[in-house]
C-alpha cells in the first residue's frame, strides 16, 4: 500500500492550537498545519496564513462558547472552505482537546468532511480532568464518541490517568503541559512514520 505523502494537521480549538504550536517547533516535513477555531480571539493568536475560521459568517455577537453543537454547525457552514483546505492532502491529523465546544464539535465536523473526501483521519485528543466538572467531562465523552464514528483512528489521552503519577501539589497546568507534550510526540512520531 502507498504511504501518505501530503499530510495536513488541523489543530481544532484553543487546546488543539496550543498543542500544535509546540509541534510547529518540530520538523513538520511536508505536512501543512492549520489552526481551526470558532473563537476569533483565540484564532488571532495563531499565524494569519494558518488560520481557519469555523463559522466565518457568524458574528462575534452570535458566538456561543463551549457548545459542541454550535461548533459542529459552524464548521459545517464552512464546508466548502474546509474541503478546499483538504484538497491537496492525502491524510488528516486532527489535534484537539475535548472539554470545550470547538474541539468536541468542530473536530467531528472536520473529520466527517475529510472522510467524505476519502481522506484517512487520525485524531489525537485529550480528555478533560474529572475535577473540571461534569459538564466538561460530558462534552469530552460526547466529543470522543463523535470522533469514534468519523475518524479512522483516535488516540485519546486521559488526563486523569496522569494525575496518578503527579506529586502532591502539582498544578493542573503542569499536568496539562505533560499531556500536550505526549500529543506532540505522538503526532511527530506519526509524521516520521509516514513521511
Amino acid at each position: 500500500p502507498n504511504m501518505p505523502t501530503k499530510p495536513i494537521i488541523i489543530a481544532v480549538g484553543r487546546r488543539g492550537g496550543d498543542c500544535a504550536s509546540l509541534l510547529a517547533l518540530e520538523q513538520l516535513g511536508n505536512a501543512s498545519l492549520l489552526y481551526a477555531d470558532t473563537d476569533t480571539e483565540d484564532l488571532a493568536r495563531r499565524p494569519p496564513a494558518q488560520q481557519l475560521r469555523l463559522g466565518s459568517a457568524i458574528s462575534d455577537a452570535d458566538f456561543v462558547r463551549n457548545d459542541p453543537d454550535f461548533s459542529y454547525k459552524a464548521a459545517m457552514a464552512d464546508r466548502d472552505v474546509i474541503e478546499d483546505k483538504l484538497a491537496d492532502s492525502d491524510l488528516l491529523l486532527l489535534v484537539a482537546g475535548l472539554g470545550g465546544g470547538t474541539g468536541a464539535g468542530g473536530s467531528k465536523a472536520i473529520a466527517s468532511i475529510a472522510r467524505e473526501q476519502g481522506l484517512p483521519v487520525v485524531a489525537f485528543v485529550t480528555r478533560p480532568f474529572g475535577l473540571e466538572g461534569a459538564e466538561r467531562v460530558y462534552r469530552g465523552r460526547r466529543g470522543l464518541s463523535g470522533l469514534d464514528k468519523t475518524a479512522d483512528l483516535v488516540v485519546a489521552f486521559s488526563q486523569d490517568q496522569l494525575l496518578a503519577f503527579a506529586e502532591r501539589g502539582v498544578r493542573l497546568g503542569s499536568i496539562m503541559a505533560v499531556a500536550d507534550d505526549y500529543m506532540r510526540m505522538s503526532v511527530a512520531a506519526m509524521l516520521d512514520l509516514i513521511t
